[in-house]
């Protein structure tokens, strides 16, 4: 099992790989340097998960964090995430 967190779970997707004894994978969370018009951005798994379970953390409250500034960022996050677990 890997466990992946969304920027505004990071802290709480790290915890719970620990509890569980599961892997922990990195992402890396970007908007283009130089922006695009509609705030475009990518999220890349920096680990295989291929053949694993995926537990995939995000909160959708509304919180401040490095990429995920509004929930509506953090839920389009997580949709851009998902497809990359599966």
């Amino acid at each position: 099992m890997k466990v992946v967190g969304g920027s505004a779970s990071i802290g709480l997707a790290q915890a719970l790989a620990k509890e569980l004894g599961a892997g922990y994978i990195e992402v890396g969370f970007e908007r283009h340097p130089g922006g695009f018009p509609d705030g475009e951005r990518y999220v890349r798994l920096l680990g295989p998960v291929g053949g694993d379970h995926v537990v995939l953390v995000q909160a959708q409250q509304q919180l401040r964090c490095a990429v995920a500034e509004k929930v509506d960022e953090a839920v389009v996050e997580t949709a851009i995430a998902r497809p990359r677990v599966e």
